[in-house]
This record gives structure tokens, C-alpha cells and sequence, in this order.
């Protein structure tokens, strides 16, 4: 059996959950995250929630991680922290420069910047998960900056549309899992 983790990001979960929730078959399990980003929840106990939620998942041999926008920050960290993570998927990620998270972005997700921030530090010092992972990115986008979605060693896909929400409906639909 096939389990996939997915993680979202600070949208709609609802409708992305939906388009996740196609993912279901016979052989494989979607297990979605609540992220709970709107929440007051620290960065460092949303992070323990997701390990927990991994460690009921990690009974089966064929893991398979799908984030999405902020999503990405949390799943980078946990990719390269589980080696039994088979393979990953990051669509329009957010996964470096904490600095530049605005204002709104911010108060949309309060854990958003040190999720951003722990998912640097993973992309430092562990550089032998990469090849696992594929970053799904837009032909252009203005939410997060096309350099801030590269995990360098990772298979980059260049999604044939403009926008990061239209990116991420479409990659959910056409290319994952």
C-alpha cells in the first residue's frame, strides 16, 4: 500500500483537500495534514502534530510527501529529517527567506516564518534528500519568488501556467501524484 502525506498550504484547505482527495485509490491512502496556518499554534508543536501524524504513516514501506505553498516550508524539513520518505513532491513552495513574508502573509499563518526559517536550515546542512524531491513551479508567479521554490539537486518542473494558485490546482490535477 501507498500512503501520501499531504500538506497544505495557507489557502483554501477545503479545495485543495479536494483535489487530494482524487488521489484515493484501492492501493493507496491521502492522509491530509491540518496545518492549521490561521491558528496561534507555535511553529515547533504544528511541527510534533506532523511528526505524529508521520509516524502513524511510516508502518508502510511507500511513503510519498505532497506540500504545497507554505506547506513546503514543513514538508522540506520533514523530507530531510525521514530517509524512509520515498518520494516528494513541493508545488510553489515557500522554502527560503523568511525576511521577506509580508505583513498579511504573516498574520494569515503566524508559525509561516519559522516553518520558512527551519526549512532553510534543512536545505543547509541536508543536501541528500534533493534527489527524492520534484519542485513544481509556474512560468511566473508573484506570490513566492520563483528562487524561493528551488531545492538545488531536485528535479525542477516548469508547470505551463502563470499565477501560484492556478499552478498549484493544476500541478494537483495533471502531474501529482
Amino acid at each position: 500500500m501507498q500512503q501520501i502525506l499531504y500538506i497544505p498550504g495557507l489557502g483554501d484547505a477545503e479545495a485543495t483537500k479536494f483535489l487530494a482527495d482524487r488521489w484515493e485509490k484501492p492501493d493507496r491512502e491521502v492522509v491530509t495534514f491540518d496545518t492549521r496556518w490561521a491558528s496561534n499554534e507555535p511553529y515547533t508543536e504544528k511541527y510534533q502534530r506532523l511528526l505524529g501524524v508521520f509516524g502513524d504513516l511510516s508502518l508502510v514501506d511507500d511513503i510519498e510527501v505532497i506540500a504545497q505553498s507554505a506547506g513546503g516550508a514543513l514538508a522540506t524539513r520533514l523530507i530531510s529529517e525521514k530517509p524512509e520518505i520515498n518520494q516528494a513532491a513541493i508545488i510553489c513552495g515557500k522554502l527560503r527567506n523568511a525576511e521577506t513574508i509580508g505583513d498579511d502573509y504573516r498574520k494569515r499563518g503566524p508559525a509561516l516564518y519559522d516553518a520558512v526559517v527551519a526549512s532553510e536550515k534543512a536545505l543547509e546542512t541536508s543536501d541528500d534528500f534533493a534527489s527524492k524531491v520534484t519542485v513544481y513551479r509556474p512560468l511566473r508567479e508573484w506570490v513566492v519568488p520563483m528562487d524561493d521554490m528551488i531545492i538545488e539537486g531536485a528535479r525542477i518542473k516548469k508547470v505551463p501556467i502563470i499565477g501560484h494558485a492556478a499552478c498549484i490546482g493544476f500541478t494537483m490535477l495533471f502531474y501529482v501524484p
